[in-house]
């Protein structure tokens, strides 16, 4: 994910936090939720672009797949599903 462009300067600080714990810790599925989120709610908040939308999916699936008995990775896929892509259709 480190080829998708973060938001224009003064916006999305919550994703680059985001990115930054996934980082620090790649096995943390609630790193991975957070990364979600905070992809999601730019995605809705500003100039929606496919890379974003890509990037909360990619990670709540991540989240999901790291603890499938958690509920952060289903909350990240749900948030996913209600504001990327009903946005979408």
């Amino acid at each position: 994910m480190e080829d998708m462009p973060d938001a224009r300067p003064g916006q999305g600080g919550g994703l680059g936090v985001s990115r930054e714990a996934v980082a620090l810790g790649p096995t943390c599925a609630r790193a991975w939720g957070g990364l979600s989120l905070a992809s999601r709610l730019l995605y809705n908040s500003s100039t929606p672009t496919p890379q974003l939308a890509e990037r909360a999916r990619q990670a709540a699936e991540k989240a999901v797949a790291l603890a499938p008995n958690r509920a952060e990775g289903y909350l990240a896929l749900g948030g996913y599903q209600r504001l990327v892509v009903r946005d979408s259709s």
